[in-house]
C-alpha cells in the first residue's frame, strides 16, 4: 500500500513538539536559559532527547503502523514510546549528568509533549476524515460467505468504518458482495491501476507463477497484499500467526489482560476510581437517594442480586433499589414499561444513578469500572446454550459500564440477536483492551447518561 500522506508530517511534528516541550518547560520552571550552561548541560540534553527519540521510534517501527487503524491503537503506542523515552532521559540525568533536575521540569516537559502529540494525532485524524483520505479500499480474492462476513466485520472494527470493500474475484458469487470477475480477471484488473489500497487473498486457483506476477504488479502500485487463511474461521476469536521453521502456525490470540502488567494497571485504575467514588460520592448519594426511595415505597435502599462474574463465579451486585418489592427480581428481566418500577426508580435508571453502588463492588475486586456487564444467573445458563462464544466474556471481571453498552446495546435483550451482538462487543473489548479504550468507554458512558439512554441490566 502507498505510504500514508501524513507520515512525514507526523515525524517532523513529533520532533518539533519534543524539543518545544523541553524548551517551554525550562522557560517556565527555570525562568530562562543560563548561557554558561549551554554547552555543559542544555546541548547534551537536547542531543540525548533527540537521539533517544530517533532510536526508539526506529526500533519500535513507530511510523510503519500509521495505517488507517483505530485511534486508540495509535495513541496507545504513542504513549508507550513517550514512557520509554522518559525512562531513557531520566537514566541519562543520573548516569551522565549525575544530578537530579527539578522534577517539575521533567513532568511538565512530558506533559506538554503528550498533550501536543496526542492533539496533533487527533487533529490529523479528523482532517483526513474531512478530506476523505482515511478511506481504505480493498478487494478480496476467493473466500466463502463466512470468510467475507468475518473480514468485513474485522475491517469495520479495525478501521472504524473507514474500510470499503470494492469487490471480489472468484468463480462463485455471494450475496451482498459485488463480484468483479473470476480469478483470471484479477491480473487485467490490476493492470488498469485501480484505486485500491489492499488485496486480501483467501484462496486462488491461479498457479504459483501467476500469483507471483500479481504480487509483483501490486507492489509496483504500492498495493498491500495480505493473506487471510480460510482456516481462520476455525477459531472462535482472534488469532495470531507464528512461524515454526518454514511453516506458519495459527493460534488463538492472547488477550492483553492476560499479561500481568496490564492486569495490574487495570486494577490500579479500578481501585483509584472505585475508591474515590465509594469514599466521596456514595455516602452523599446514599443519604439523598435513600431518602427518596424510602419516601416512595417501603423496603431497603439498596438492592442485592447474585450475578455471574469473573470465571463464572457468583457474586452479589449492589444497586439502588428502583423497583417495588417483588418476588420476580431474579427471574424476570426489567422492561421499559415495567409496572414494578417506581417513579424515583425510573429516574435512577434513566440517569444510571442506580448503578453507583457497584463502585463498591469494584473496590472489593468483584467488578471493574469497564468490562462486560454481569448477567443474572438464569440468563447466563440460558445464553451459554444458545450463543457459541458466550462464556468467553467471563474471562475478565464484569464492569459498571462496557464496550457493548456505549455502542447502543443497553437495556433489555428480549431478542437473541441483541445478546449475540452484545457478546460480540464484549469479546472485542476482551481482545483489544487498553487503558485508552477504558477511558473512551467512561467518556461515552457519561455522554450517554446526559442523553438519558436506557441503562444496561
Amino acid at each position: 500500500m502507498s505510504r500514508p500522506k501524513h507520515r512525514v508530517g507526523c515525524i517532523i511534528s513529533d520532533i518539533v513538539f519534543l524539543n518545544l516541550a523541553f524548551l517551554l518547560a525550562g522557560l517556565i520552571i527555570y525562568g530562562g536559559i543560563d548561557s554558561t550552561k549551554i554547552y555543559t548541560k542544555y546541548l547534551p540534553l537536547f542531543a540525548v532527547i533527540n537521539v533517544a527519540w530517533l532510536i526508539i521510534v526506529t526500533e519500535l517501527q513507530a511510523y510503519s503502523w500509521l495505517e488507517k487503524v483505530r485511534m486508540e491503537l495509535r495513541l496507545n503506542k504513542l504513549v508507550k514510546i513517550i514512557f520509554l523515552h522518559f525512562n531513557v532521559v531520566v537514566f541519562f540525568y543520573y548516569t551522565v549528568l549525575q544530578y537530579l533536575p527539578n522534577p517539575w521540569f521533567i513532568f511538565l516537559s512530558y506533559f506538554l509533549m503528550i498533550a501536543a502529540t496526542v492533539a496533533s494525532r487527533i487533529a490529523a485524524h479528523y482532517y483526513e476524515r474531512a478530506k476523505g483520505e482515511d478511506l481504505i479500499r480493498y478487494i478480496v480474492v476467493g473466500g466463502d460467505q463466512r470468510n467475507l462476513y468475518d473480514l468485513k466485520e474485522a475491517f469495520n472494527f479495525a478501521y472504524q468504518g473507514s474500510a470499503r470493500l470494492v469487490g471480489r474475484f472468484g468463480d462463485t458469487k455471494h450475496e451482498k458482495v459485488p463480484n468483479i470477475g473470476s480469478y483470471r480477471d484479477l491480473k487485467p484488473y490490476l493492470c488498469q491501476w485501480p484505486a485500491i489500497d489492499k488485496i486480501v487473498f483467501f484462496y486462488s486457483k491461479l498457479n504459483s507463477e501467476e500469483d507471483q506476477e500479481i504480487l509483483k504488479i501490486a507492489e509496483s502500485q504500492f498495493i498491500n497484499v495480505v493473506v487471510a487463511p480460510r482456516a481462520a474461521t476455525f477459531f472462535p476469536r482472534g488469532s495470531v500467526v507464528g512461524q515454526h521453521g518454514d511453516m506458519f502456525i495459527m493460534s488463538l490470540r492472547p488477550e492483553p489482560l492476560m499479561r500481568l502488567r496490564n492486569s495490574m494497571v487495570k486494577r490500579a485504575f479500578d481501585v483509584a476510581i472505585g475508591g474515590a467514588v465509594t469514599l466521596f460520592v456514595l455516602p452523599v448519594m446514599y443519604l439523598v437517594i435513600g431518602f427518596l426511595i424510602k419516601r416512595e415505597s417501603p423496603g431497603p435502599i439498596l438492592f442485592k442480586q447474585p450475578r455471574s462474574g469473573y470465571g463464572n463465579e457468583v457474586f452479589d451486585i449492589w444497586k439502588f433499589r428502583s423497583l417495588k418489592m417483588n418476588d420476580d427480581s431474579d427471574k424476570v428481566q426489567v422492561t421499559r414499561n415495567d409496572d414494578r418500577r417506581t417513579r424515583i426508580g425510573n429516574f435512577l435508571r434513566r440517569t444510571s444513578l442506580d448503578e453507583f453502588p457497584q463502585f463498591f463492588n469494584v473496590l472489593m475486586g468483584d467488578m471493574s469500572v469497564v468490562g462486560p456487564r454481569p448477567h443474572m444467573l438464569r440468563h447466563t445458563e440460558e445464553y451459554a446454550k444458545l450463543i457459541q462464544h458466550y462464556m468467553i466474556r467471563h474471562k475478565i471481571k464484569p464492569g459498571v459500564t462496557g464496550w457493548a453498552q456505549v455502542n447502543g446495546l443497553r437495556g433489555p435483550t428480549e431478542e437473541l440477536w441483541k445478546m449475540k451482538k452484545r457478546v460480540d462487543y464484549d469479546v472485542r473489548y476482551l481482545e483489544n483492551w487498553s487503558l485508552l479504550l477504558d477511558l473512551r468507554c467512561i467518556w461515552r458512558t457519561i455522554f450517554n447518561i446526559g442523553k438519558g439512554e436506557e441503562v444496561a441490566n
